[in-house]
């Protein structure tokens, strides 16, 4: 009896042992079926990654190389404004000098605007110094005249213009012929006389000046 019930509890325990390996079996498997497919999932996503990555790296390499077109770009932008700028600055320098030696023209026209007009500010005092001198002169020069004209007697009188100086002959008679020859000579320095007179030839002898 005991003999027959170690049987059926070791027939029992085979049972048991059994169902227990096959429930681990099971577990197993579901676990194994899970990794699989958690690995597969994991080659989906390397694989999707992968692609991402070749295609951010694709990316990048345009980018890089937008980024040097770029950098040339501004490069050259750059040169070009340094140039500019140099331009600039030569032309800024040369319209200041431009301006300073119009400036200086100016300047020195002004100057010498002023200079001619004191200088013809000048003249014409002087002209009309002169102007005034000889018409002064002039008038005692009438006067000479009247004198003699009362003392001698004038019967005929010249008057002479020329450009420089101005001169008056008076012819002073006593007959027929002139006795005395008066030649009167006006000139910036004053009023000369010059008496000239007939000999018994008729010819005119100088008497001197006064």
């Amino acid at each position: 009896m005991s003999r027959w019930w170690n049987v059926c509890v070791a027939t029992v325990r085979r049972c048991c042992g059994a169902a227990a390996a096959r429930r681990r079996w099971r577990r197993e498997a579901r676990a194994h079926a899970r990794r699989v497919r958690l690995v597969k999932k994991q080659l989906e996503e390397t694989k999707t990654l992968t692609i991402k990555l070749e295609n951010k790296e694709a990316d990048i390499k345009e980018l890089r190389k937008a980024l040097k077109a770029k950098q040339e770009e501004l490069s050259e932008m750059q040169i070009r404004r340094e140039l500019g700028e140099r331009k600039l600055s030569a032309a800024a320098r040369d319209h200041e000098l431009r301006a300073e030696q119009l400036q200086r023209k100016l300047d020195d026209a002004h100057n010498q605007l002023r200079r001619k007009e004191k200088e013809f500010e000048e003249t014409m005092d002087h002209l009309q110094q002169d102007i005034d001198s000889l018409e002064s002169e002039r008038g005692a020069l009438r006067d000479k005249l009247k004198l003699y004209a009362k003392r001698g007697g004038v019967h005929h009188g010249t008057y002479c213009a020329r450009a420089t100086t101005p001169l008056i002959v008076v012819y002073l008679y006593r007959g027929v012929k002139p006795d005395i020859v008066i030649h009167v000579s006006v000139s910036r320095s004053g009023i000369s006389l010059y008496l000239s007179g007939f000999n018994k030839a008729g010819i005119i002898v100088s008497t001197g000046e006064g």
